[in-house]
């Protein structure tokens, strides 16, 4: 299943960071950048249907509403950021309709740039400058190809509906009438585009807000399910465990002790 990171937004500004030793996450998608730097030992990706080595010395960086995986098998040392294009807008401008034909590139000889990034003291200014020069180094590396402008447009409208209405009753056949398609163009090119189908888009959303209620809020398991757009809470944790690992009352406990210093 794919998750969704609703906390990941595209919102002016956002920037966040993450270190990891043996970076591992399951496919998700979210609306923001994503830059990851290896600093030793090697990590798996998978991106758009597509894998990739990422080893010591070398960055990604990934765009925005692509379905993405690490796994490490051995060892890796990496830092991740995730961060809104209104940091990039020019790049963001430029590059919005092309794809990149390899996501990996080198980036050993700018680690000072990444300890910028990674300080929570940086400012906005200097982050922005720090992801120009990344990006700069990443199409002197990278080609592009163009992309399919209706598959874009069509995916950023998918993801926008879906994102309104995860915690209704939601089919496909609905997306489609809402946003002016026959169903079969939207069933045929739902796969080519999010490597998924429409229900494990949407439990992706679902769980991606349970991930944020089970954190922040003191809801009930039962209130969150409901809430997230469950009918029952069977559904709810068999498609949690699904997508995280653990049940919905094991993520809460783990993320309390993250907070009091326990892990």
């Amino acid at each position: 299943m794919i998750g969704y990171e609703s906390d990941r937004s595209n919102i002016a500004n956002y920037f966040y960071r993450q270190k990891d030793t043996n970076l591992n996450f399951p496919a998700h998608i979210h609306d923001s950048f994503e830059f990851i730097y290896c600093y030793a030992g090697e990590t798996r990706l998978s991106v758009d249907g597509k894998e990739a080595v990422l080893r010591g010395g070398e960055a990604t960086m990934l765009f925005p509403s692509v379905v993405h995986s690490y796994a490490t098998d051995t060892f890796s040392e990496t830092v991740l950021f995730v961060f809104s294009s209104s940091y990039i807008h020019s790049f963001y401008e430029s590059y919005k309709y092309k794809t990149p034909l390899s996501p990996v590139f080198p980036f050993a000889a700018y680690e000072d740039a990444v300890r910028t990034l990674a300080d929570p003291a940086t400012d906005h200014y200097r982050i922005r400058s720090c992801l120009y020069l990344i990006l700069s180094e990443f199409i002197k590396h990278t080609e592009f190809a163009d992309c399919d402008v209706h598959a874009r447009d069509l995916a950023t409208k998918i993801l926008a509906y879906v994102k309104e209405n995860f915690t209704q009753e939601i089919s496909l056949r609905e997306l489609a009438k809402q946003l002016g398609y026959s169903y079969n163009y939207v069933s045929g090119s739902f796969k080519s585009i999010f490597h998924t189908n429409f229900l494990q888009l949407v439990n992706g959303y679902r769980i991606g807000l349970a991930q944020h209620l089970l954190e922040n809020t003191s809801d009930t398991v039962i209130g969150i399910s409901a809430a997230c757009g469950y009918d029952s809470p069977q559904s709810f944790n068999r498609n949690f465990l699904s997508i995280t690992g653990m049940t919905p009352t094991a993520y809460r406990a783990k993320q309390a002790a993250k907070r009091s210093g326990g892990l």
